[in-house]
Parts: structure tokens; sequence; C-alpha cells
């Protein structure tokens, strides 16, 4: 972690939820969160990963953000490494990882070694889930929902049942807080309550830094049927007081693993809307017939 930007304050974080004593919530079943690696919001991110303890034991969590510097020759990446911390490694799970290669994956060190959108959840990682082993991916630039959807059908099947989703992402950059908070309503827009892909795959980095981080997050989402919360919004210029300069957003969004609700579909076919059909429509307009009726 020496050399990764935000690690430091991210130890320092952790060790501090080291020291509570958390027990498991029984009504929360968390299969998902979307957090920020900005530190800037360290205590929001501290708070996040505090809920993902009281609601998951996973035995292993898919971390997933942006390449930010776009190192490596392909646009996945991935390792079988481990990250040292003050209590202990940080283990990758080997099999997974090796199962993403064949899906054009490759092993590039130096991501791992300078890019902070992974770096900086390993802490929380190591003092709050010490057991659990990690998949750690990363996405250059231009990648988009094709490849987002290729990790998650390979990943899918392979997961095992307790397995939990991390998605590290910042949003909207390098506008005012003004310019942020519209694009951010934009983006909220195209991920609620029905994926947007089209404008998702379209938007640039000053809506979010990672394309396929968005896309994933949402593939996995639907596929579980959890149920996406925003549990908190804002951005470095309002916390700043500051409402010239550029600043960086942060969605945190947590997904409870809740039934989805039913609805029962009746179909029919071969209607005659002649002999006594026609009386009752004739008596009480077309509109009252089709009142209750759903095409």
């Amino acid at each position: 972690l020496e050399g990764i930007n935000g690690a430091a304050v991210a130890l320092q974080q952790a060790e501090r939820l080291r020291n509570q004593t958390a027990a498991r919530d029984s009504e929360l079943d968390v299969r998902m969160m979307v957090v920020p690696h900005h530190m800037y919001v360290a205590e929001e991110i501290s708070e996040a990963w505090t809920r993902l303890r009281a609601g998951s034991n996973p035995s292993v969590i898919v971390l997933v953000g942006p390449n930010h510097d776009d190192l490596g020759v392909t646009d996945i990446q991935t390792t079988d490494g481990r990250w040292m911390t003050p209590w202990g490694y940080v283990e990758t799970d080997s099999q997974l990882v090796d199962s993403l290669l064949a899906v054009g994956a490759s092993k590039t060190t130096e991501v791992w070694m300078r890019d902070h959108s992974i770096g900086v959840h390993i802490p929380y990682i190591a003092a709050l889930f010490p057991d659990t082993k990690i998949v750690p991916i990363t996405y250059r630039h231009q990648a988009a929902l094709p490849e987002a959807k290729t990790v998650l059908d390979q990943l899918l099947p392979r997961l095992p049942k307790d397995a939990v989703f991390v998605y590290s992402i910042d949003f909207s950059h390098y506008l005012t807080a003004e310019e942020a908070r519209k694009k951010d309503i934009e983006t909220l827009q195209w991920m609620t309550p029905i994926p947007n892909f089209d404008a998702i795959d379209q938007a640039g980095a000053d809506h979010f830094d990672s394309h396929a981080s968005v896309n994933m997050f949402l593939q996995s989402s639907v596929m579980y049927g959890c149920e996406r919360q925003v549990s908190c919004y804002g951005n470095s210029g309002d916390l700043a007081h500051d409402s010239t300069g550029p600043t960086t957003s942060y969605f945190i969004w947590m997904c409870d693993n809740k039934p989805v609700d039913t609805i029962s579909i009746h179909a029919g076919g071969d209607l005659m809307f002649t002999r006594g059909i026609r009386a009752v429509r004739e008596r009480r307009g077309a509109q009252n017939f089709m009142h209750d009726i759903a095409v």
C-alpha cells in the first residue's frame, strides 16, 4: 500500500473501525455497494464499510474500480498477488482470478502498485473481513458494457453464494459544484429505476470515472434482484464550501438482497368482441370495457 494515494488515511480509518465492536444485523443482507475512492470523504466511506460488515459475512469480495492510468495491455486487469497490511495479508482467490484470464483479462503488476481505486479499500477488508479473499478487477477507460457483461458472465457461475461486490467509483469530475449537481442528476436518472445502458456508455468523465464499473454494478444488481438505494450523496465543492473550484462527486449505494415483489400475469387469446360482448361494449362504452386490462 506504500505510495498509493489515500492509503494512509484509509489505514487510520480501518484501525479505528477494527477496534469497534459491531454485531451482525440479522435484518440486513447487503450484497453489493458503491463507494468512492477519494478519501476526502473518508468518514462516509468508513460508514459504508461498517454497514457492509453488519450486513454480510462474505468468503469472497469482488472489488471493482477504474484503471486510472490505463496501464496494461488489456481493458480488464486483475491480479493473484496479495496486499500486506498491519493486520496481515489480504489474499486473492486465485481460481476466480485465473478464470478471468480466459475472457481476456491480464495481470499487470504496476496497476496494483499505483492505482488507488482498489488500494484504498484494502485496509478496510483487512481490518473488518480478515478471512475474506478478494477478486480485484480494474477497467481501462474505454471499457464499457460488453466488458462488464463478459466479466459477470464468467464470475457469476463460479462465485460462492455469500460473495459480495464492492464497486469503487467516483462520479462527476472537474466541474463546479453547481455543474456537478446537474451531471449527477442525469446520472441518477440513467441508473434508476431502470438502467439506461446506452446513455451510460455515451457519458464522459464529467459523469463518472469508469463506464464498465457502473455497468457491472447495474447488471449485477439486476441479476441478484437487489434493491439499489442511495445512502449518501455530495461533492467536494459543497463540503469545502467552494462553489467555483473543480469538484469530485460521490454517491454511496447500498444494495440489500430483498425479495422482489411479484405480479400476476393473466394471458388470454382468441377474444371475440361480438355477440354478448358487443352489447356490453355499446352499453358501457369501449373505454370502460377495457378499464382493468393492461396491453
